[in-house]
């Protein structure tokens, strides 16, 4: 413990060599002691240690710096290598296609040999065929060959009806590589995908030319078969295109043509089998359909059973409404008159055809349509018939039972169960049973129209008088008697009711009757409120 530092030593001759080294080392020391030379040393020493810690952390720089270079001299190698290859197989491309280009100038390349470079770009050059859109070349190179590929089809031979479709199918699988979106459904003419150029300038001047030529009364089958194969491969826009620009005018300049007076081929056998391919497309197109209907119903005796073919095919491709309205306007007067002309006395009349025939719209009317008509115009003049005849002297009753029981079976299940006509056969039954007991029977005919008054003056004409309606009448009646005294036409529309309510047709009006007042349907406004009759009455 003589010294700065502790330390053992092995024994005195140890201890005695220290203690002689550091007396020299003082005795040295004393000898030469100069501090300023001693402090440049130990700057110098500083400085040496300095300019050798610099230097080795320069030299880690400068070789991770060497190893980084190496390591970009390796990846710009390796770029300037697929570069090279790169640029070769562009120069191999630039070959390939001015070979081709050289051959189509002289008018020797062929459609296979067009899709085999395709091809051959995809599958070679694919990221190039992408980056330069290669697909453009298809609108310069192959359109021409496509517009004399289709100058020989004739779209109504049957063994040419698949021409084309693989052809132009493969060309679609080569130039619509990716998927389009599917809300890119509209194009301009100038912003055409390649494959659209090809259908719209190479295939699409055909069916035009076709569509020309083709008579859709006579021939029917033949484009609609061309049609079903062509619209899958069609884009969405052209499909509308050829379906409203080029068909549907065809087929409209048929329907122009049309009397169905005259025309021995029934409309709907050449007009419906479009209906699945068309769909709502067609309703522009039945609007003239059934004025010209109309207009042919005007002279239509109800015996005559061709009315009801030629509209039973129009069941379901007309609207519900639309259906309904216009066998009311136009069928439903003319069964009424039917059965009001007829000849109800047995002694004279055992066919009843006005009976059977109305019956026969049954299918179209509905139950309840004709079930109202029969209340309206069969059952007022059947009871007076049978009112007359039990009131005659010489009447057997058995007969008037048979005949009773005659009429009661000629109405079918869905007339017969109804609430109304069940009503009326049971009045005739009451008036059967007050006949044999001796009561006098009411006829309740129907009082005429009264005949219009004439005007008072030019500028102010008298309101026209109506006839009060007798007391007993419910306000549905009231509604029926003033719909008749002003030769409305009052009928309920086919399985149509609101709340509850059966829905009339109050001549072009749509009402229906809650608790006595009266709802029409504002066509402006979409909603039903509710209508005075008087108002009701002047805007029929």
């Amino acid at each position: 413990m003589t010294g700065k530092e502790q330390k053992v030593y092995s024994g005195y001759d140890a201890y005695a060599a220290k203690t002689r080294a550091v007396a020299e080392a003082r005795v040295e020391h004393l000898a030469f002691d100069v501090p300023e030379l001693m402090h440049n040393l130990n700057l110098l020493i500083n400085e040496t240690e300095e300019t050798i810690r610099q230097n080795d952390r320069q030299m880690r720089f400068l070789r991770d710096q060497t190893t980084a270079l190496e390591n970009d001299l390796v990846q710009i190698q390796s770029a300037l290598w697929k570069e090279c290859q790169e640029q070769k197989r562009v120069e191999e491309l630039s070959d390939l296609l001015e070979r081709f280009s050289t051959k189509s100038e002289e008018g020797n390349v062929t459609l296979n040999e067009c899709r085999e470079l395709f091809q051959k770009m995809q599958t070679e050059y694919f990221e190039e065929y992408r980056l330069f859109r290669l697909e453009e070349i298809a609108v310069a190179s192959v359109l021409p060959l496509i517009q004399h590929y289709f100058l020989t089809w004739n779209a109504f031979d049957d063994e040419q009806m698949n021409y084309g479709i693989a052809l132009m199918s493969e060309w679609k699988r080569i130039l619509e590589i990716e998927q389009h979106s599917i809300f890119n459904v509209t194009r301009s003419l100038e912003n055409l995908s390649p494959f659209e150029r090809l259908l719209w300038d190479g295939w699409m001047p055909v069916m035009r030319k076709t569509a020309l030529r083709w008579n859709p009364r006579d021939d029917p089958q033949s484009m609609l078969h061309v049609v079903e194969k062509w619209l899958p491969l069609l884009p969405l826009w052209m499909r509308e295109n050829l379906l409203e620009q080029i068909i549907i005018p065809r087929i409209a300049a048929e329907v122009d043509e049309w009397n169905p007076l005259t025309d021995h081929i029934p409309i709907h056998t050449w007009l419906h089998p479009w209906l699945d391919v068309m769909g709502d497309r067609l309703q522009p197109i039945f609007s003239p359909i059934r004025q010209k209907l109309a207009k042919a119903l005007k002279e239509w005796n109800p015996t005559d059973r061709s009315a009801l073919s030629m509209l039973r095919p129009w069941k379901g491709c007309f609207a519900s409404a639309t259906m309904s309205a216009f066998l009311a306007m136009n069928i439903t007067p003319k069964l009424e008159k039917a059965l009001q002309e007829m000849v109800y006395d047995p002694t004279k009349n055992h066919r009843y055809d006005e009976f059977y025939a109305v019956l026969d719209w049954i299918e179209l009317i509905g139950a309840e349509g004709i079930a109202a008509v029969l209340v309206r115009s069969f059952f007022p003049k059947w009871y007076e018939t049978l009112c007359i005849w039990l009131e005659s002297p010489r009447v057997v009753p058995q007969e008037v039972v048979m005949w009773y029981n005659q009429w009661k079976t000629r109405f079918p299940v869905e007339i017969s169960s109804l609430v109304i006509i069940q009503e009326q056969l049971k009045r005739a039954l009451i008036a059967m049973k007050n006949a044999q007991q001796g009561v006098h029977l009411t006829k309740e005919i129907q009082p005429p129209l009264p005949p219009p008054e004439p005007a008072s003056g030019m500028y102010n004409p008298a309101p026209p008088r109506i006839q009060p309606p007798p007391p007993h009448l419910s306000f549905k009646d009231l509604v029926e008697l003033r719909a008749r005294e002003a030769g409305i036409l009052y009928v309920p529309q086919l399985n149509k009711f609101r709340e509850g309510k059966r829905v009339y047709w109050f001549g072009n009006v749509s009402i229906y009757i809650d608790r006595n007042v009266i709802f029409g349907f504002n066509v402006e406004t979409q909603q039903w409120s509710p209508i005075g009759l008087d108002h009701l009455l002047s805007i029929c």
